[in-house]
């Protein structure tokens, strides 16, 4: 290679080693603007939470929601749970064809091998049942000590942990069916006292502040609400069960039960973004190559920012999240569309958000909830109307202020809750998602469950 050969081949790497030095400066420059700019926006959301009173750290969450917090669980609630006898396969195969939120046939007895499981399941758990019947009502968070503890998704700060979720839904399943069992044999008075102590169990343990516990009480709730109108169309309850079934049923709801589980669940996951990285990719559960691997993607997350970028979609979304529970259905409906619009054009190039559970594709079931609450309450407000008068109501007006401070709104559309007199009985409906009165037909009645439907609360007596 000539003298000339060799100084032009020594200027072209100089200008190549030049080029790539300054483009590695430029994606240095670029990756720092682009960390600090996303460190701002969550030093920004952070802070607008926190200038609304609100929790970021679990710490924070224990004494945010933990103003009602009268002790741990008491010894009845232990001892119930401790004694609890699972069905067995067949047994839950017998109940799970019950379909506890489809009662259609409210006015004829169970089937036999329904019965026959819900009588050995109810016999099985006798000393169960005893402990949750004699338990006091207690409207607090409870909270066993537990030091060892270091999921997140379970702990709150020091090692707080709920004692046991699914042992508060066993419970309320378990007493639900008894009262359903007593109905069934025309049992008015244990009938009203099993339902009762079903929604001092959902009382009690269902306000721990995290999205699963919330759901867990909408569905035990729901379930109470299904017992009770399986109740009321088999016996008559006398006007003070009446009452207590309704004062214990106004507590089931509310906006700030939802709200507090969307924060708490925010702390959550906020915790997994910044002290539990490795816990969320998966590390520590595999060989040791998958783990060094996951280390190495766990460190490479956080180095370029795909953390932060994260966590700032996060905080935007659950922002949304936590302003929707107090909005109406209608304007619920306009932000969940936005939402889920921007989570399917943002989602797919994240590492982290997949993993991620906002809860608030849910929060319509919360509508749901609600609606059949209301629509309950104003079921046992005829049933005392009736006691008092001897027939039911012309309409629901007439309930108002004896019974009813006012009609009761459809969370859905806004507008009163509907009512139908029956021959025999009555019905009292919610319009449902699709907003169109279907004159309180269920999706039951449906040949496609799918298919405008209203949700009704019935009493064929």
């Amino acid at each position: 290679m000539t003298e000339p050969d060799k100084k032009t081949k020594n200027q072209r790497s100089k200008r190549v080693r030049r080029i790539t030095i300054t483009l590695l400066l430029l994606a240095l420059t670029a990756l720092v603007i682009f960390r600090l700019t996303l460190k701002v926006q969550i030093r920004s959301r952070r802070s607008a939470i926190t200038a609304k009173g609100q929790p970021l750290t679990l710490e924070e969450l224990n004494t945010y929601a933990g103003n009602s917090t009268d002790g741990p669980i008491p010894d009845k609630y232990k001892s119930a749970f401790a004694a609890y006898v699972a069905p067995d396969r067949k047994m839950c195969q017998a109940l799970t064809r019950f379909e506890f939120n489809r009662l259609p046939f409210l006015t004829k007895p169970l089937m036999p091998q329904v019965r026959s499981s819900i009588l050995r399941h109810v016999d099985e758990n006798a000393e169960t049942l005893e402990h949750l019947d004699t338990a006091t009502a207690q409207s607090g968070l409870y909270y066993e000590p537990v030091h060892d503890c270091n999921d997140p998704a379970i702990t709150l700060h020091v090692g707080f942990v709920g004692y046991g979720d699914s042992d508060m839904r066993s419970a309320a399943l378990l007493l639900n069916l008894r009262a359903i069992l007593k109905a069934d044999e025309n049992d008015a008075l244990s009938a009203a006292d099993s339902l009762l102590s079903a929604l001092k169990v959902i009382h009690s343990l269902g306000t721990k502040p995290t999205l699963y516990e919330w759901a867990e009480r909408r569905a035990t709730s729901s379930n109470s609400v299904s017992t009770l109108e399986y109740v009321l169309n088999r016996v008559d309850l006398d006007g003070d069960q009446l009452r207590q079934i309704s004062e214990s049923l106004s507590v089931l709801h509310g906006p700030d039960l939802t709200k507090t589980a969307f924060i708490g669940e925010r702390c959550l996951v906020l915790e997994g973004f910044d002290s539990h990285l490795d816990y969320w990719c998966n590390c520590g559960q595999g060989t040791r190559a998958e783990n060094a691997i996951s280390r190495v993607v766990a460190s490479l997350y956080r180095a370029v920012g795909l953390r932060d970028m994260d966590q700032a979609f996060y905080l935007d979304i659950m922002a949304d999240a936590v302003a929707g529970t107090k909005l109406s259905f209608p304007e619920f409906q306009r932000l969940r569309e936005e939402i889920a619009d921007r989570w399917d054009s943002t989602s797919r190039v994240r590492f982290l958000i997949h993993n991620v559970y906002t809860g608030y594709y849910t929060l319509r079931l919360e509508f749901r909830l609600i609606a059949r609450l209301r629509c309950a309450e104003t079921a046992l407000a005829i049933e005392r109307y009736r006691l008092a008068n001897g027939r039911i109501p012309e309409m629901l007006s007439d309930l108002v202020p004896g019974y009813l401070e006012a009609v009761p709104e459809d969370p859905f559309d806004g507008k009163e809750l509907r009512y139908k007199k029956l021959e025999p009985g009555y019905v009292v409906y919610s319009v449902g998602r699709d907003l169109e009165d279907q004159g309180g037909m269920s999706k039951d009645e449906l040949d496609d469950r799918n298919d405008p439907h209203d949700w009704p609360f019935r009493v064929l007596k």
